[in-house]
């Protein structure tokens, strides 16, 4: 599966990693590429599931969250060192997308 990274993934020790499922490849739901609250690093392209399905990863981050703008802030996953449960080690998205983007799925 490959990802469309529109940032260098290297610059950040984790990534958020989601599963959107749609009627339209095309359609990107909640998730535009920037927002007041986080920012979307890479994605997969949608991926044809059946019927009238499709499935895409976002791989993102909020901005309070290692490697961004208010990391630091009093709630700042900058200040603790442990990350959110959607978490993946950029490295391990790197090495091997397919089974970061299998395990985020139900």
């Amino acid at each position: 599966m490959a990802i469309i990274w529109q940032e260098n993934p290297k610059k950040f020790e984790y990534l958020r990693v989601s599963r959107f499922l749609s009627c339209h490849p095309s359609y990107l739901g909640g998730f535009k590429t920037m927002n007041k609250e986080w920012k979307v690093i890479g994605f997969t392209k949608a991926v044809y599931k059946g019927g009238h399905l499709y499935e895409k990863f976002f791989f993102w981050l909020k901005n309070y969250d290692r490697g961004m703008p208010d990391a630091f802030t009093k709630n700042g996953y900058g200040n603790y060192n442990y990350s959110p449960c959607e978490a993946v080690d950029v490295k391990d998205i790197l090495k091997n997308p397919d089974k970061v983007c299998l395990e985020a799925s139900p």
